[in-house]
């Protein structure tokens, strides 16, 4: 019969003693956050507009142009991860921040 330690059982477990629940990733984060716009006025999904926007402005796009230009220089394939077939134009970056 093999007995573990405190700390090896916790490990085996996934949890260690004085560690937090790892943090949400950002996809998730910006999930939570409460879209105000009403339905028929919804073109996209909230999350897919900021986790375009968040990276954009990190990267020093600091307009809704360059927010718009930043997007559109993603290439199809990680668009498509998100449900997108194209950026969306840049008068709905300014309707998403307007609110």
């Amino acid at each position: 019969m093999v007995i573990k330690s405190g700390l090896a059982a916790a490990e085996t477990a996934g949890q260690v003693a004085g560690v937090a629940a790892p943090a949400p990733t950002l996809w998730e984060a910006l999930g939570t956050v409460a879209d105000r716009c009403g339905r028929k006025e919804r073109q996209y999904p909230l999350q897919v507009l900021l986790v375009i926007a968040v990276p954009a402005m990190l990267a020093d796009a600091n307009d809704l142009r360059a927010i718009f230009r930043w997007g559109r220089r993603l290439k199809p394939e990680a668009l498509a991860l998100f449900g997108l077939e194209k950026v969306p134009c840049h008068s709905q970056w300014f309707y998403l921040f307007r609110s």
